[in-house]
């Protein structure tokens, strides 16, 4: 059951990006495939919870600034 629900977290992840295209849920999409691999391999929920907090938390504080930088070149946003 939990490998569903950690393929929807993914799912649901890539869908929200693809549409608010702003780097809002890419860093939960690494986090939930890691806890999809360890559900799959019938390890217990909170061992994929912790993977998915982590492993997102980590993305979101190494790539996030070069990200965003690469994402703003050339892009003048009006109101």
């Amino acid at each position: 059951m939990w490998l569903y629900i950690w393929l929807a977290v993914t799912a649901l992840a890539l869908m929200t990006e693809f549409l608010t295209n702003k780097l809002i849920c890419i860093w939960f999409v690494g986090g939930s495939v890691v806890a999809a691999v360890m559900a799959g391999f019938q390890l217990a929920w909170y061992y994929q919870l912790a993977a998915f907090a982590f492993v997102s938390a980590e993305l979101l504080a190494l790539f996030r600034k070069k990200a965003l930088r690469k994402f703003d070149k050339g892009e003048d946003e009006t109101a």
